[in-house]
């Protein structure tokens, strides 16, 4: 969640918003939902396997962006499988 952080108050800077967003959805070890306690090193191996409040945050930030013009939604986030595609 600390991750969000980063991104919760930047509104001009998309590269840098697109740039987390692949670096949270990197860390899911390819099932594209949120986990608690990530460890940096082995992203296959984290404290639970499903961190509802985390994932409703990252959607809660996903739209958040989309809604100030960021057209973050309507790009294809690779996750390292499957694929993540966020639309409008």
């Amino acid at each position: 969640m600390t991750a969000f952080e980063t991104i919760s108050g930047v509104d001009d800077v998309e590269s840098a918003v697109e740039a987390q967003l692949r670096m949270l959805l990197d860390s899911t070890a390819g099932t594209g939902i949120m986990h608690e306690c990530v460890n940096a090193w082995n992203v296959n191996d984290w404290t639970r396997s499903w961190f509802g409040w985390a994932n409703g945050l990252f959607g809660e930030l996903s739209m958040e962006k989309h809604e100030v013009g960021k057209r973050l939604l309507g790009k294809a986030i690779r996750v390292r499988t499957p694929h993540i595609v966020f639309r409008k």
